[in-house]
């Protein structure tokens, strides 16, 4: 399971928790007052990456090299609905109470990619009828790679969290230094034959799953205040980029050279509507 994964897997649990504590509460008058909202997210993943082995150029060595772009999208079809509820000693939450329904799409291209072998050239090893290399070969354009790239549905789903400044989640817990709106979403889609995440070759993408958006600012305040059938949109991005065996907070021009890099940028754009 991914990080995204249990991240949503503990939201949703409190969201079961939530569920309950509503129907225990439905049927005072308090059940009634407790803001609920509609919630939609839209997202976008983006991971452009390059990988490079040594040697590369050289013709009589081996090496591996190439480049590309990883894009993983969501977007709500059924909105979930949330209600801030109020905890005695901690800040409100927050709370999923009912799951909505997402859509999710995956693509990769890895256009540039070649995995190159010593040719069985003159040039590059001691071929000739009677070598135990065989006989020579004239030097061909590099084959087509069988990766499976192309475009596919996956498994998506999303959750938020409202952390108030000051306060805290839990008891005891650590105060927030502003308020954010903290967005989570995945879409699993498996590509075991295309780069860089390979079943035998490839060093395996860093950010492979869209990463947590805190959303923070001002308007993240106007949600408490929402009346009934107002709505707001917030909108958030996260990046990160790894190169020499570093990650950063910020994506760069890709360096040259051996090794791999990838910069990964996740956007999230939230609307939130109250209905009760």
């Amino acid at each position: 399971m991914t990080s995204n994964s249990r991240r949503i897997s503990e939201r949703l649990a409190l969201a079961a928790s939530a569920i309950a504590l509503a129907a225990l509460t439905a049927p005072s008058a308090h059940a009634a007052s407790t803001p609920t909202y509609t919630v939609d997210v839209t997202g976008i993943h983006v991971v452009d990456w390059r990988y490079q082995t040594d040697n590369y150029p050289d013709e009589c060595k081996a090496w591996v090299k190439g480049s590309g772009t990883a894009t993983l999208g969501i977007r709500t079809t059924k909105p979930a609905r949330y209600m801030l509820l109020a905890f005695p000693g901690m800040a409100p939450q927050l709370l999923m109470s009912k799951l909505g329904r997402y859509a999710g799409v995956a693509q990769r291209t890895a256009s540039d990619w070649e995995d190159h072998a010593i040719p069985q050239t003159s040039a590059c090893t001691p071929c000739g009828p009677l070598s135990e290399y065989g006989e020579c070969s004239e030097p061909g354009p590099p084959l087509a790679p069988l990766h499976d790239c192309r475009r596919r549905n996956g498994i998506a789903s999303a959750a938020v969290s409202l952390i108030e400044a000051g306060k805290s989640r839990e008891r005891n817990g650590p105060a927030a230094l502003v308020d954010a709106l903290r967005v989570d979403t995945s879409v699993v889609a498996r590509f075991p034959s295309c780069p860089p995440t390979q079943l035998t070759e490839g060093p395996g993408m860093r950010s492979e799953n869209a990463r947590e958006v805190s959303i923070v600012g001002p308007k993240v305040r106007r949600i408490r205040r929402l009346a009934r059938g107002q709505k707001i949109t917030l909108h958030g991005s996260v990046e990160r980029s790894f190169a020499g065996g570093r990650e950063t907070q910020r994506c760069s021009k890709p360096a040259g050279g051996a090794g791999y890099s990838e910069c990964a940028v996740t956007d999230v754009t939230v609307e939130i509507k109250r209905v009760a």
